[in-house]
């Protein structure tokens, strides 16, 4: 019997063992509240994305040959609030960056139809403010608890509803190391946990805001209003390519509740800090039904998929593929309350070395990412570094790590996760580690930097292997359900409770109408699944599969890998 049948075989009896047990001797786990919020992110607290009727932009040249930024910004600033900028089938030349405004959405014809090009560094830039803009910082003198929806102030005044607060403390060295980071948290390497929060009502000094405290305080907690005058817009239907080799491609900076929705970004750029979306102090967006791939070199901060820098909180990226970058997802300088939902990632790789297998998930890039959830992606590696620094109490929930990509060949780090030193207080439930084909290796090394591969996790090392410095890593985290092909089973269950909740972040089983595959079962992935695992719709439109999604009618093309234009 061929090793990759058995196997088969194997997983199924257990999930069938599993399903005979699970009725009568489990009950239903769940975290320790301390170490979750509510997950609610994106547009989801603001009554979803909106739907904005066109309006269409005339008198554009739609060959390319001459610069459409001028007229695109005229009709983005003419637009009736509620109304989306339509740009008909074409290709469009942009040499200066398009301005968004709030309420506004820039749609075009769908990504094969509508292109804009990028050239001399322009950007599409959702800003909507600047750290001079700030408030002054205010103490807060009570409610800074986890869940707290209510701050009392030193003085509430000049804050009104639906003004924009960060919330922030001093690092706790207890729990915060920046690694001497100098351009995190807010740009000073200090106040690295950090979340926003909008003003729902003001009494007197008690301000009350929605969401609550992620975490509990205790080190200076104080807070200050933060200008985001861009909110409500959108970007959709369109294709973005960077034709110069420098910048980002999309940008924001101070803004909320903006986002993206079915649009394929092509070319990130080549030099440190370029990614196609860069993220700057920002809250609420929502990144879904996209394909962002390719870059222009694989160096170090270059040809980022999403680029979460600074202060961020509570975003939503959904439904997308990531192929072909450096990372796909990546959070440095902070980042909180965001939740990582259903993504395919694929094919990414390190300039410095292509053979070995790097993160295409990586929730922590520098100090304090925290609270965040990454929850049904399907990846070749989520990595906790120590690059810059800390992050603590984030989530990795039924995602399928694989540890292995389809391009360039691997010959080493293959660790499906690697959670290094100065993380702490992670919760690893329900993932699917590794490969059918894995017939040996490692499932869980602690105090071991370059262990036996392929190794399903690993834990407490400063580096890529790096030297072991942090047993706290591994002694904190909690690891629960999480199946592993070393062991063809679940190494470790962490208490009795082994039947698992089908989301951390839905309810319900996204519904008809929605993005979500009618072809895929829900949950898709984890060790109570049929299979272990199934593909997600992301992946199923990467590999050109029929998927019942009323959003998005047919799959983009596909690309070579050698494509680098």
């Amino acid at each position: 019997m061929g090793e990759i049948m058995r196997r088969s075989i194997l997983a199924v009896c257990v999930v069938s063992l599993w399903f005979s047990f699970a009725g009568n001797a489990y009950a239903v786990y769940d975290l320790d509240p301390g170490r979750k919020i509510a997950w609610r992110a994106g547009l989801d607290t603001e009554g979803g994305i909106p739907y904005y009727p066109n309006v269409t932009c005339n008198g554009l040249d739609p060959t390319g040959a001459s610069d459409s930024a001028a007229k695109i910004n005229a009709c983005i600033s003419s637009a009736v609030p509620g109304t989306a900028v339509y740009l008909p089938s074409g290709t469009y030349r942009v040499n200066s960056h398009i301005n968004m405004k709030s309420n506004r959405v820039l749609r075009g014809a769908g990504p094969a139809q509508t292109s804009i090009r990028l050239y001399n560094g322009a950007q599409i830039n959702f800003n909507g403010g600047s750290k001079d803009g700030m408030g002054s910082n205010i103490p807060i003198v009570s409610g800074y608890v986890k869940g707290s929806t209510v701050l009392t102030l030193a003085s509430a005044a000049g804050l009104a509803t639906g003004d924009i607060l960060s919330i922030f403390q001093d690092n706790d060295p207890a729990l915060v190391n920046s690694l001497g980071c100098s351009w995190c948290g807010e740009d000073s390497g200090q106040h690295d946990i950090q979340q926003f929060a909008k003003v729902a009502g003001v009494a007197g000094n008690n301000v009350t805001i929605s969401p609550g405290m992620y975490l509990t305080y205790s080190a200076n907690p104080q807070i200050k209003k933060a200008p985001m005058s861009v909110r409500k817009a959108g970007l959709e239907d369109l294709k973005v390519e960077l034709m110069t080799s420098n910048g980002w491609m999309i940008y924001s900076g101070f803004s909320a509740f903006n986002w993206l929705r079915n649009i394929e970004s092509y070319n990130a750029g080549g030099s440190s800090g370029c990614a196609h979306v860069r993220l700057e102090f920002s809250f609420g967006w929502e990144i879904r039904d996209s394909y962002f791939h390719h870059g222009q070199n694989y160096g170090s901060g270059a040809s980022y998929g999403v680029f979460l820098i600074f202060w961020n909180s509570a975003h939503k990226i959904e439904n997308n593929r990531f192929y072909f970058l450096r990372h796909g997802v990546n959070f440095e300088g902070g980042g909180s309350g965001t939740a990582v939902l259903y993504n395919y990632f694929d094919a990414h790789r390190e300039a410095e070395d292509p053979s070995y297998l790097n993160a295409d998930l990586n929730p922590n890039h520098g100090p304090h990412p925290h609270m965040n959830l990454y929850e049904g992606n399907i990846s070749a590696k989520i990595t906790h570094d120590y690059t810059f620094g800390s992050s603590s109490h984030n989530t990795a929930y039924r995602n399928h790590v694989r540890g292995t990509r389809s391009v360039p060949p691997v010959s080493w780090g293959v660790w499906a996760i690697d959670t290094q030193a100065w993380n702490r207080y992670m919760n690893f439930v329900g993932n699917v580690l590794g490969m059918p084909s894995w017939t040996s290796g490692t499932a869980v090394a602690n105090g071991q930097c370059g262990p036996p591969e392929p190794t399903a996790i690993r834990f407490g090392c400063d580096g890529q292997p790096g030297t072991y410095t942090d047993s706290l890593a591994y002694s904190t985290a909690v690891l629960h359900g999480n199946y592993d092909y070393v062991t063809d089973g679940v190494a470790i269950w962490a208490g009795a409770d082994h039947v698992l909740k089908n989301s951390m972040y839905y309810d319900a089983k996204p519904g008809v109408g929605s993005w979500w595959c009618e072809e895929t079962p829900w949950p898709p992935i984890g060790p109570d699944v049929p299979n272990l695992t199934n593909d997600i719709p992301a992946k199923r439109k990467q590999d050109g599969a029929s998927c019942t999604i009323p959003y998005i009618k047919k799959p983009l093309p596909p690309y070579d890998i050698q494509l680098n234009k």
